[in-house]
């Protein structure tokens, strides 16, 4: 059983062999690693769009799930926004 069920919302899309290959590590020991790989302007707007904090694989999960349900709760804010002025 997931330990994290109920919290889906915190999980940003990783790739399944990336998945494989990180398993249990921790992000703040798999997460310099991939952003290595990211090109730094592709890496923010994916950091933002998956309404990750800065700093996010530093933190404690439950700072991380605090400041990320307000990232969340603002994503959804600025699109509800973006369709109303349609």
């Amino acid at each position: 059983r997931n330990r994290l069920a109920g919290h889906s919302a915190t999980f940003p899309l990783v790739e399944w062999v990336d998945n494989i290959e990180i398993s249990d590590r921790s992000p703040a020991d798999y997460y310099p690693e991939y952003a290595e790989r990211v090109d730094p302007g592709v890496l923010d707007e994916m950091l933002k769009s998956h309404a990750l904090p800065e700093d996010w694989h530093l933190m404690s999960y439950a700072d991380f799930l605090e400041r990320r349900r307000e990232l969340v709760a603002d994503t959804i804010r600025q699109g509800f926004l973006t369709l109303v002025q349609q």
